[in-house]
């Protein structure tokens, strides 16, 4: 069997690893990664924070942004080596299809250019450069500078989850253009991309990637964590539990040191989709409108929290939900074969075969449930006209109940606010308007076309401005040149 290896070193390399071994029965991962403990964790912060001191600290934020920009647009080039590296080894580890995984990974990449590392700062900010020279702000006569205290934060701490392979790169794009290094606590579901990116990263700058550690510790180790998050400040994310340690934690550490950290948690979200009977007046409509909602529930094979869960469709077009339905199901052998799932393992397909045996019984006792589906794991539409508690999906289970109208849909999103965040519309316009303030009120945090669920527009995440939350506990006010 042919083993692929990858190795993630510090500056200096930390003398204990953990090997990670993934396998698909044809090929094998072995990636080894730095082990944090109690007797390194506090070396390898003050690594960091001298090398910030040296590096990121004396760099304009323009010569940071352009360098990320740099790296994100090569991973674009499919003739990149570090990208056809990282190609082999993802589907291995996650079991994503390579499609599926090529796919995700453009998305993320395109979303990150420099021009929307840009924006992403000036929307966070007010302008990218504010702390960097007085600038101009509209409506200000005159320009204007802010200043950090003590130059700022050295270190951020960051906490990925494993669930999507590239979101380990988020940490690295919001923090390092606020001039912090970052102590990357990798997943052990996926430790392999962000040291690929770190690699990228030290191919155009090799003084911004000694600015990013990348390691793992037992998550049993609480006097690990404690040191690991006694930083300037904390990106969290996962599943409820980690959240929650993450959260007490933090708790701890500010009631020992009588200091406040800045922390950000992305924890458990559902996203929603609506169809609105206009959008079904023919079944060529309907059609177009199912590939969509397919594509947008099959992103990360239904495993992150922008890929849609449950769809809400409207009563009164000339297709019915049940309709509906069982056209998604059937255009969904189109999206399988642009965005192939990979292949599931024996675990998952028993999952499967048990969840669409509960559901068949419930359709033959109650009638008012019917489920589609293909000879094979790969997805499955279930109709369900019950009013019952919102059950997380993944997999690519999608569920389809029918609403008498917009109400009846905002009801059902009221009734899980406390985790809703994406909401994906089909809808007109006039209708659009209507709903996503009524929406943005009960606490949605993004209302989109159910074609752009999986690829969010700059703006505040989850509802808040996450880099402003970073950086404002350090910063000492602003100057202001008046005309």
């Amino acid at each position: 069997m042919e083993v692929l290896k990858l190795e993630e070193t510090l500056h200096p390399p930390l003398t204990e690893y953990k090997l990670f071994e993934f396998s698909n029965g044809k090929k094998s991962v072995e990636v080894n990664v730095p082990m944090l403990t109690v007797d390194n964790a506090e070396g390898t912060l003050e690594i960091l924070r001298k090398n910030r001191d040296a590096y990121l600290a004396k760099k304009h934020t323009k010569e940071i942004l352009e360098v990320l920009g740099q790296v994100n647009e090569r991973w674009l080039d499919r003739s990149y080596d570090l990208r056809k590296e990282a190609l082999e080894m993802l589907p291995i580890i996650t079991g994503f299809s390579t499609q599926m995984v090529e796919h995700t990974l453009d998305g993320m990449m395109r979303s990150f250019s420099y021009e929307n590392l840009y924006r992403m700062f000036q929307v966070e900010l007010g302008h990218p450069f504010i702390f960097d020279e007085f600038i101009q702000l509209p409506g200000l006569n005159g320009s204007i500078k802010g200043y950090l205290i003590n130059g700022g934060p050295k270190v951020y701490t960051v906490s990925n989850a494993g669930n999507v392979h590239v979101l380990s790169m988020l940490g690295v794009n919001r923090c390092t253009p606020l001039k912090a290094s970052t102590l990357n606590k990798v997943a052990s579901e996926e430790p392999s991309f962000l040291t690929h990116y770190k690699m990228s990263i030290k191919e155009v700058d090799e003084n911004i990637a000694k600015c990013i550690g990348i390691v793992c510790w037992e998550g049993i180790n609480k006097e690990v964590r404690k040191k690991a998050f006694n930083t300037d400040g904390l990106e969290a994310y996962g599943g409820p539990m980690a959240i929650r340690d993450c959260q007490e934690m933090v708790k701890e550490i500010e009631e020992e040191t009588g200091r406040k950290i800045p922390a950000n948690y992305y924890g458990h979200k559902i996203a929603l989709g609506f169809v609105g009977r206009e959008f079904l007046r023919s079944e060529e409509m309907a059609r177009d409108v199912a590939r969509t909602v397919g594509r947008s529930a099959s992103l990360y094979q239904q495993q992150g929290c922008l890929s849609l869960q449950e769809l809400e469709t409207e009563e009164g077009g000339v297709i019915s939900p049940l309709e509906f339905a069982r056209i998604l199901n059937e255009e969904m052998e189109t999206v399988n074969k642009e965005l192939p799932w990979g292949e599931y393992p024996r675990k998952t397909k028993e999952e499967i075969s048990v969840l669409r045996g509960e559901v068949e019984f419930d359709s033959v006792m109650e009638g008012n449930v019917k489920i589609f589906y293909p000879n094979k794991p790969d997805w499955t539409i279930v109709y369900d006209e019950r009013v019952n508690e919102f059950n997380p999906c993944e997999n690519v289970l999608i569920r389809v109940r029918p609403v008498k109208n917009m109400e009846e849909f905002i009801a059902r999103a009221s009734s899980i606010k406390e985790y809703l965040q994406t909401i994906g519309l089909k809808v007109n316009d006039e209708r659009k308007l209507v709903l996503a303030d009524r929406l943005g009120e009960i606490g949605a945090a993004r209302i989109c076309e159910i074609e752009k669920m999986g690829y969010p527009e700059v703006g505040p995440h989850d509802r808040y401005f996450r880099i402003r939350r970073l950086i404002n506990p350090y910063v000492n006010g602003y100057a202001v040149i008046e005309k």
